[in-house]
């Protein structure tokens, strides 16, 4: 993108001397319009919520080897990883601001073909098909669905995959070091991006094989969105509308409203050409500016300079929400479903079960937010792009059960509150936490509501 052309007068260095000038103007223009550049590039350079950054060499990303003192050598037995999708297009459509022409350019696209033999583990393929977008005839300039996953975001995932086979192939032994499906469990909402992000990291893993003859089928695992616990869920739980609704009325999020929120809706109105402070939109301008600010696209000053506000709003709303009415009672309606899933697969092979060595949860930055919250570990700021949480299972703990879970989010080792000091916790200490999450039925009701069947609608 090229910076605004700022050559009229008032824009002009000023000078006393009346003298023509002896040098070439138009130089004198491109020059400004270079140094403008430049500004606006360095003002545009990631932010956390960006994620690393493809191809970095610093190792903030690898997942330590568990230091631990106990007596026992501790086994990795199972590994399930909560993974948010990738960099990615912006996600609605609607005009960022007055004046944005940027265009987006994807390279990802999906190659596909009917498979009628859902039980094959490997077929021939004689021919694929390529699904391309149409330059020009999307919401935004250029090639890119909405949402659609980015090179970058493919990368970010790669890369990701790298670090799992150093960690669970290389150093724990717990996966084949070539790819046996049956060792996997791939599950992911019914959207491109979250597809995409679980089959990249896999390819990371497992790096594709060059002319094979045959293509190897690794099943990946969704169902309608609207009947998914996977992410927070209002069609399955309703009581989290309402606690979420319910969170807004509070007097602190009332006063926030005043003394932030408003006026910063006074100050984006103009900027993003609505009529209005109530017609704002502040998840378009927060996801509009991190794209930006992500690709290092042109974004305004102004709205550069109200950056810091528009996430202190959005992490503001995202706390009150997450820990209303208290933690624990909107755990049990936004991730608490998706913690029992987890929990069966755990206790599975505790019980000395065969389950998927490698569950991979393939979701959003809110749903990660949501379930750090629930554990009591989130750090309160914004969940980067490809961030993944590892829930990882180990034997021969030296516990008092003698299994263990440790977390592990984006390369940092979090410990659970009730679990102790150590990096393991104790796995009947880690299942009292986690089952006390699951809902009852009447829990996700709302008041007096009958119990009805869920409602096929979508979200």
């Amino acid at each position: 993108e090229n910076a605004d052309d700022n050559s009229s007068a008032e824009h002009r260095p000023k000078t006393n001397s009346t003298e023509p000038c002896h040098m070439d103007c138009s130089r004198v223009v491109l020059f400004l319009s270079f140094l403008l550049l430049l500004s606006s590039l360095v003002l545009c350079q990631p932010v956390p919520y960006c994620g690393r950054a493809p191809g970095a060499t610093d190792n903030s990303y690898d997942i330590p080897t568990l230091n631990h003192d106990l007596a026992s050598t501790p086994v990795l037995r199972q590994v399930q990883s909560y993974i948010r999708h990738g960099d990615r297009m912006i996600a609605s459509g609607g005009q960022c601001w007055i004046g944005d022409e940027a265009t987006y350019n994807c390279t990802m696209d999906d190659t596909e073909v009917p498979n009628n033999l859902p039980s094959a583990l490997s077929a021939p393929v004689p021919r694929l098909y390529k699904i391309d977008y149409i330059e020009n005839r999307n919401y935004f300039l250029g090639d890119c669905l909405l949402g659609q996953l980015t090179q970058q975001g493919y990368e970010q995932h790669i890369a990701n995959g790298q670090n799992f086979r150093t960690a669970y192939i290389d150093n724990a032994k717990l996966l084949s070091p070539t790819l046996e499906p049956s060792e996997l469990f791939l599950r992911s909402d019914d959207i491109s991006r979250t597809i995409q992000s679980a089959e990249s990291l896999i390819i990371g893993l497992y790096p594709l094989q060059a002319n094979a003859e045959t293509a190897q089928i690794v099943g990946l695992n969704t169902m309608d969105y609207g009947m998914d616990d996977m992410n927070p869920n209002t069609n399955l739980c309703p009581m989290l509308a309402e606690y979420n609704t319910l969170a807004l009325e509070t007097p602190a999020s009332q006063e926030f409203n005043t003394t932030s929120t408003y006026p910063l809706f006074e100050e984006l109105a103009p900027l993003v050409g609505v009529n209005s402070s109530a017609d704002v939109d502040i998840w378009q301008v927060w996801d509009c500016l991190n794209v930006h600010i992500c690709h290092n696209l042109t974004v305004p000053q102004e709205l550069l300079d109200l950056y810091p506000t528009v996430q202190e709003n959005m992490l503001f709303y995202a706390n009150q929400t997450y820990e209303f009415p208290n933690q624990l009672a909107h755990a049990k309606v936004s991730s608490g479903l998706l913690v029992y899933e987890m929990m069966g697969y755990m206790q599975s092979i505790v019980n000395g079960g065969s389950d998927p060595k490698l569950i991979i949860w393939s979701s959003h930055d809110t749903s990660l937010m949501a379930f750090l919250t629930a554990f009591g570990i989130w750090n309160n700021q914004w969940t980067p792009y490809a961030s993944t949480i590892n829930l990882e299972l180990y034997e021969n703990t030296g516990t008092p059960s003698n299994w263990g879970v440790r977390i592990v989010y984006n390369g940092a080792v979090l410990l659970v509150p009730g679990c102790g000091s150590g990096e393991v916790c104790d796995y009947d200490v880690f299942n009292g936490i986690a089952q006390a999450m699951v809902p009852s039925t009447e829990e996700c009701l709302f008041p007096n509501q009958e119990h009805q069947p869920r409602r096929k609608k979508h979200f």
